[in-house]
């Protein structure tokens, strides 16, 4: 599913959740939102819904497959609408800046990586983030 195909309604239908007025508008927000993005965000851009809905929605959804929960090394959960498409995150560590990257490679890492392992030889998930400087960051030290 694309970001442009993103249906609120038809996608809480299709996920099994009821479809109420918070559920509708934060899931539109996700659907546009062009980074990861964490409760605290969502709790400033929606401040008449309850920092435990807010919670209770992002688990919700979670379970639904309509969120990926990322790490992306800042102490605090993010979040960002999963489109079934593999893709990275490369972080800046002073201001925070989020990049998405995609990138094959990181599968012949899977592959050799596991031929050499003795005690696995299935992978059910992973991770890969990078950190960095961006380039405002770079030009302002």
């Amino acid at each position: 599913m694309g970001r442009s195909m993103c249906n609120p309604g038809g996608l809480l239908r299709g996920a099994g959740l009821r479809r109420t007025s918070p559920r509708v508008s934060v899931l539109s927000y996700i659907c546009n939102a062009r980074y990861p993005f964490s409760i605290k965000e969502l709790r400033e851009k929606f401040p008449r819904i309850d920092l435990v809905t807010l919670y209770r929605m992002m688990g919700d959804f979670g379970k639904a497959g309509l969120v990926t929960r990322v790490e992306l090394g800042s102490g605090r959960a993010m979040f960002e609408l999963n489109d079934g498409k593999d893709h990275h995150h490369i972080v800046c560590t002073s201001c925070e800046r989020i990049e998405d990257f995609s990138d094959t490679e990181h599968e012949r890492l899977v592959g050799r990586v596991l031929k050499r392992s003795r005690a696995f030889s299935r992978l059910t998930g992973h991770s890969f983030e990078l950190y960095g400087l961006c380039n405002s960051c770079v030009k302002s030290q």
